[in-house]
């Protein structure tokens, strides 16, 4: 036998599962504090800055991992960053990317034993991401609310 063979037992599809969340949660953690930065960068008005940072992350996201999850979301994180008229919308949907790989990686946790060395940290990471994700999220939120008034405002002065 050959020391660069394939090993004769196949891995499972649950410690394959447990080893994609592991590294999910890294993506979680990283890119949710990412877009807690780029809403907090919004919300203070530095758009310029924060258009750079959206099309940065959306191209870190796409050469992230080979998945279809992260080349999508990276091109959509890119193509948002560039509509200036709603610079909320790409935070929005990085917000939304990293909740929604926190669900699945929180899945696999779940059916997971928590005697697994890596489980705790994988947690932690997965729960930092998630609430720095949800803040990004709610900021980005209260930037559209804000967006509408404005509007709304200037329509009603315009009306007069």
């Amino acid at each position: 036998m050959n020391i660069f063979d394939a090993p004769p037992v196949a891995v499972s599809a649950a410690a394959s599962d447990y080893n994609d969340a592991v590294n999910a949660s890294r993506f979680v953690k990283g890119f949710g504090v990412a877009v807690f930065v780029y809403s907090v960068l919004l919300f203070l008005g530095i758009n310029l800055l924060s258009s750079a940072i959206g099309i940065g992350t959306g191209l870190f996201i796409f050469r992230y991992d080979s998945g279809k999850f992260y080349k999508g979301l990276g091109v959509v994180v890119m193509a948002l960053a560039l509509v200036a008229p709603l610079p909320f919308l790409s935070p929005v949907v990085l917000a939304g990317g990293v909740l929604w790989k926190e669900t699945q990686v929180h899945s696999v946790l779940e059916r997971s034993p928590r005697d697994d060395p890596d489980w705790a940290s994988t947690r932690s990471r997965t729960v930092l991401g998630m609430v720095f994700g949800g803040l990004g999220l709610l900021l980005c939120l209260v930037i559209a609310v804000l967006v509408i008034l404005a509007i709304a405002l200037l329509a009603a002065k315009g009306i007069r």
